[in-house]
């Protein structure tokens, strides 16, 4: 199911990415060396469709 994940960098930025959870793991490894090194991914939200 496809999903709106928060991905917060160490050094503070904030980026979303819409879909999988391993595809947001799959873009915060991509990014974490250009954003302070490590990551945390929260969410997992809908994406406001309604159900």
């Amino acid at each position: 199911m496809r999903k709106i994940w928060i991905i917060r960098f160490s050094d503070g930025t904030i980026g979303s990415c819409y879909g999988t959870r391993s595809g947001a793991t799959e873009i915060a490894e991509l990014r974490k060396e250009d954003y302070g090194g490590s990551y945390t991914i929260e969410g997992g939200r809908n994406d406001g469709e309604r159900t």
